[in-house]
């Protein structure tokens, strides 16, 4: 499950392989894809909430 800290929430789509992403974007090791239920600002903290 993942937040914001204005309380959006989203969901987890898959993780991305490390390496060259489109748009010559750089992905790293333990990178995700979301989805969120509204937009989210580039200022805004997304926790993820996992357990084991």
């Amino acid at each position: 499950s993942v937040r914001t800290v204005s309380g959006i929430r989203g969901q987890i789509k898959k993780a991305v392989k490390a390496g060259q992403g489109k748009e010559g974007k750089e992905w790293r090791e333990g990178s995700i894809r979301c989805t969120f239920e509204d937009k989210i600002l580039m200022s805004d903290i997304v926790f993820l909430r996992a357990w084991t």
